[in-house]
């Protein structure tokens, strides 16, 4: 049952574009109290659902305009993908095939930029990137296709992406984990 805490949190769903735009820091704010797990548990669908909206909008304008509030949703979403997939142990078989891995996402046409890091069977992530030196892999693409990419809708070999071609098969299930998490299939 969806607690009448969450209820509010699934409006910004409904807004129309303009109040979407204008109050999405406000609910990433809410969000962020709330708990992502909170909300993953209660909304297993929420995460997709926030990422296709953002998708039906001009994402880069609002990443222009307010990139605050797409780099805490950037943090709420790794937050929310570590939290399920430690909970439920997804990436679990993954994560122990895997040393140290991370990866950047950078957007082209806003400032959207993402990274998470596979560490000691732990993975986690957050807005903006790691140090070139850093990173192992790399995803470059529009804001919109990143998003997509993310939300599973359309395949990671489509985007752009920098590193070694011996990670690509490690890459695979753990974009893959992510992909289910996000849709809330896991």
């Amino acid at each position: 049952m969806v607690s009448e805490g969450m209820k509010k949190i699934e409006n910004i769903l409904s807004l129309n574009p303009d109040d979407f735009i204008r109050s999405f820091s406000s609910y990433m704010n809410e969000i962020h109290l709330y708990g992502p797990l909170k909300i993953i548990e209660e909304s297993p669908t929420f995460l997709v659902q926030i990422i296709r909206r953002l998708v039906e909008l001009d994402v880069a304008k609002l990443t222009k305009t307010a990139p605050q509030s797409i780099d805490m949703f950037m943090d709420i979403l790794w937050e929310s993908i570590s939290l399920v997939a430690t909970k439920k142990g997804l990436l679990d078989s993954v994560i122990n095939d895997t040393i140290r891995v991370s990866v950047n996402f950078d957007a082209s046409d806003s400032p959207l930029r993402s990274h998470f890091v596979i560490n000691q069977g732990t993975l986690s992530g957050g807005s903006g990137m790691l140090h070139f030196k850093d990173q192992d892999w790399r995803y470059l693409a529009t804001t919109e296709t990143l998003l997509k990419a993310l939300a599973g809708d359309i395949a990671w070999g489509k985007l752009k992406r920098e590193g070694h071609p011996g990670l690509a098969p490690k890459m695979r299930p753990v974009l893959q984990a992510i992909n289910s998490i996000i849709r809330g299939d896991a």
